[in-house]
């Protein structure tokens, strides 16, 4: 579905993801700043360069590949908020940390982890929302009043540099959009931010969101989530999960049986627009098919991020 690039661009930033690993320490070895990068220089205050003292610790000296967070979840929860305005509108991914731009429409959720920690050693706490987030879900469709029928979701997962290259969520959410809406779909205009999310907190979501008795029109959830790290694409994957709103309604009814997967999105394997395109046609068929989406072999759990 994806074409992939020369093997040069993929070894560079191999290399580069490689280089990035050396020990914190030995930037602070580095000479103090000169000039715009000293002390307040433009840079020191947060506006400058990737490489002086103001620059945000996911890109490495001089712009280019990311860094391998040390604390993977440091900035997980801005992430995928601050990737498309970063890369659609100059603002830059700073400003959702000031709460001024960053991903358009953006609702802030989280799930019971504690933290990266909890996450990953305790991989149920990222399987549901925190009280406050159900909260903020009910009350998000009370506001909708039924006018939307799709939903988009995007959570940290287990890689969050994935959504944060450049080239990858951005590209992916738009034509998603285009696509959903050629399809019939009436896509929310929020984008749910889930930090800590696994995807089985997305179906929690679309129960919050859909549930409704007796009501037999599909609704559907797209839930992007940060792959595994590990195999040098930075790739991220989009959960398909389109029951009626019956069935969104009954505690359990939703599960990856109920799923289809797109898996390896990146601009090193399956480009997110040809990902958009296919997941709109799933969709699409999953709105006029008279036959649920049931594969009678659920998702491996294992696998999940």
């Amino acid at each position: 579905m994806g074409v992939l690039p020369a093997p040069g661009r993929h070894r560079r930033r191999r290399a580069a993801d490689e280089a990035l690993r050396r020990p914190r320490a030995r930037l602070r070895a580095l000479p103090p700043p000169q000039g715009r990068h000293a002390a307040g220089g433009r840079a020191a205050r947060g506006g400058g360069g990737a490489d002086g003292p103001g620059a945000r610790p996911g890109r490495a000296a001089g712009g280019g590949a990311r860094r391998p967070d040390v604390d993977a979840g440091a900035h997980a929860g801005e992430g995928p908020a601050a990737a498309v305005r970063g890369r659609q509108g100059g603002a830059g991914v700073g400003a959702v940390r000031r709460g001024g731009g960053g991903l358009p429409g953006a609702v802030r959720l989280r799930t019971c982890s504690e933290d990266r920690r909890d996450y990953i050693l305790h991989p149920p706490s990222g399987e549901s929302l925190d009280a406050a987030s159900e909260a903020t879900v009910r009350a998000l469709r009370d506001r909708h009043g039924g006018r939307w029928d799709a939903q988009l979701v995007i959570s940290d997962g287990l890689d969050p540099r994935s959504l944060m290259d450049e080239g990858h969520l951005s590209p992916f959410l738009a034509r998603l959009r285009a696509e959903l809406d050629a399809t019939g779909w009436r896509v929310a205009p929020e984008v749910l931010v889930v930090k800590h999310g696994r995807v089985r907190a997305g179906y929690q979501v679309g129960r919050l969101l859909f549930g409704a008795e007796g009501d037999l029109r599909p609704r559907a959830l797209v839930h992007v989530i940060g792959e595994r790290p590990g195999s040098g694409h930075h790739a991220f994957s989009a959960y398909l999960t389109a029951p009626d709103a019956d069935t969104w309604a009954k505690p359990g009814a939703v599960d990856h049986d109920r799923t289809r997967l797109i898996a390896g999105i990146s601009d090193t394997s399956v480009r997110p627009e040809d990902a958009a395109v296919e997941a709109a046609r799933m969709l699409g068929e999953a709105r006029t098919s008279i036959t649920p989406w049931v594969s009678g072999v659920g998702l491996a759990a294992g696998v999940l991020p």
